[in-house]
């Protein structure tokens, strides 16, 4: 299951470069998870950047800075920019 937040539509994007990275607010099963970037450099549905996170069963905060996202296992093109996101799914 994913779910998705749409941070731009069409050919706009969401500059978000005045920040350091994303936090998150969550509990899981106690395992790995991946957060999937989107950016206007991910044309097809399978580029993405990604980040892992290990989201434990108590409610914890989780903070992952621009430069642990990496290329998605398909490959992207150019490098993750933050100035030029379109959505995160988790």
């Amino acid at each position: 299951m994913q779910i998705q937040l749409l941070l731009a539509s069409g050919f706009s994007t969401f500059n978000a470069s005045d920040y350091d990275g994303i936090r998150l607010h969550a509990r899981g099963k106690d395992s790995g998870y991946y957060l999937f970037f989107r950016t206007s450099n991910t044309w097809f549905p399978w580029q993405f950047f990604k980040a892992s996170v290990n989201a434990e069963k108590e409610w914890q905060t989780l903070d992952i800075p621009w430069t642990e996202i990496i290329k998605g296992d398909y490959g992207s093109w150019g490098k993750f920019n933050p100035a030029q996101l379109k959505s995160i799914a988790v």
